[in-house]
């Protein structure tokens, strides 16, 4: 079973469908599916590589998690930058599916080619910081190690971001998602 191609496939799929949709689809469509699972039957899409402007999901320990107040043990970040030792990436998983749309929507027009399933987004730091949503990027923004991903990385095509926006996938530790969202909207950021 391809979760993307099943909740396409519905005939009622829009792209632009409401929030509540996409999580009732989604969430069917993935019921008894982990995020081992989830990696495995996506083999095809797997990569060693963390390319910038793309969307990842990856099994992740961090080195901090002592000091941190929560952490979520599988991302799925929008990256825009790399290095040698680290990446950074959106994590979206800490942000309310709404907010989680919004944000995709105003990084797409941070495409440099027309879109389909190669297109990488041209983000940069700066772009990050000068959009409307300047709250949400900071409230997601997350540092990775490299030695402390513990899966490959998913590398979701554009064209899938809206469905993968709704997988039920992030495994927050010391903390729910709902306990993150809370936060989230506690602190102002919108």
């Amino acid at each position: 079973m391809d979760i993307f191609t099943e909740v396409k496939n519905n005939k009622r799929y829009n792209p632009t469908n409401s929030v509540a949709w996409f999580r009732k689809h989604v969430t069917d469509t993935m019921k008894n599916i982990g995020t081992l699972t989830f990696v495995g039957m996506y083999q095809s899409w797997q990569t060693t590589r963390v390319q910038p402007g793309s969307m990842i999901f990856f099994g992740y320990d961090p080195k901090t998690k002592e000091q941190l107040p929560y952490y979520d043990n599988f991302p799925c970040g929008i990256c825009f930058d790399a290095s040698n030792d680290h990446f950074m990436c959106l994590n979206i998983h800490y942000l309310p599916f709404e907010v989680r749309l919004q944000l995709m929507d105003k990084l797409i027009h941070f495409s440099t080619q027309p879109l389909d399933d190669n297109t990488k987004l041209k983000l940069k730091w700066t772009y990050l910081k000068s959009i409307a949503m300047t709250n949400a990027v900071n409230f997601s923004v997350k540092k990775y190690l490299f030695g402390h991903v513990k899966t490959r990385f998913v590398n979701i095509p554009i064209s899938d971001w809206p469905t993968a926006a709704f997988l039920p996938l992030a495994r927050f530790r010391k903390a729910s998602q709902d306990q993150v969202f809370r936060d989230f909207r506690r602190s102002g950021r919108k």
